[in-house]
């Protein structure tokens, strides 16, 4: 097999399973975390994730929330699983559903981010897909 085709082809097949480990690991969580609690976005934290480059650093500041749930006649805060872009993306005094796992409350998910979960899924499924197609087209046309 040519490399010109091997390259995509391999390329591809890596990025659809690991869109097959992320969709099984969000589906074990959604049956692990099935208590739904009331939360309150109490803050927003930027963080900024750096990244080295050769010979430069480049830092993406994204921000996320930090949500304050009840739990058993304690009030516990935990931080938030999805950065965004923008502050305003994320309000203060918001009240949102989490889903706890009953045994750690730390292990949860919002259902209201399942949108931006599902799409980075979805876009490894499809970009691994192109890949292999590519592999495969370039596979017979050489």
């Amino acid at each position: 097999m040519d490399t010109g085709a091997m390259s995509p082809l391999m390329i591809g097949a890596g990025l659809f399973v690991l869109g097959v480990v992320m969709f099984t690991q969000e589906h074990k969580k959604k049956k692990r975390c099935n208590k739904r609690v009331n939360a309150v976005c109490c803050d927003v934290i930027a963080e900024t994730n750096v990244t080295k480059g050769i010979g430069s650093v480049r830092g993406v500041k994204q921000y996320v929330p930090v949500y304050e749930i009840e739990m058993e006649e304690e009030s516990v805060q935990v931080k938030g699983q999805i950065g965004r872009p923008y502050a305003d993306d994320y309000t203060k005094g918001k009240r949102v559903v989490l889903c706890c796992n009953p045994d750690n409350y730390r292990d949860f998910y919002v259902p209201d981010e399942d949108f931006y979960k599902n799409g980075r899924i979805a876009l490894l499924f499809t970009t691994g897909i192109a890949c292999m197609a590519l592999g495969i087209f370039l596979f017979f046309i050489s």
